[in-house]
């Protein structure tokens, strides 16, 4: 059966960018006066919550903070990660690129499973 597309998963697929979500919500927390600060092992395990909105949730909840509205804070964390990003802050894993190049030479149709839409 002949190949005629790849669909990539999207966030650490392509690129490491965990790393740089922790840090967009640290540099969030200092900026709306919050005490939180989240360590590469607190982040790791807040990952097993879906979404960043429902991870501050979950954070707030586990501090007692039942009242906690996350929007504001995660609107400012998407463009604090989006600003980095735009900078350069990310580069592909090994191998991505390359693999990327192949696909389009053999005319091969690319899409993340995020929006699957399919790009020529």
């Amino acid at each position: 059966m002949p190949l005629h597309a790849l669909i990539f998963d999207v966030d650490g697929t392509l690129a490491e960018t965990e790393e740089l979500h922790r840090e967009a919500f640290n540099q969030t927390f200092r900026e709306f006066d919050l005490p939180w600060h989240w360590d590469q092992d607190r982040y790791r395990a807040l990952l097993k919550i879906t979404g960043g909105k429902e991870r501050m949730l979950a954070h707030a909840a586990s501090l007692g903070i039942d009242d906690f509205d996350p929007l504001p804070l995660h609107k400012r964390k998407t463009a604090l990660y989006n600003e980095k990003l735009a900078q350069g802050a990310i580069v592909l894993r090994p191998g991505v690129e390359a693999l990327i190049r192949k696909a389009k030479e053999k005319s091969l149709r690319l899409a993340d499973r995020k929006s699957t839409r399919l790009n020529s």
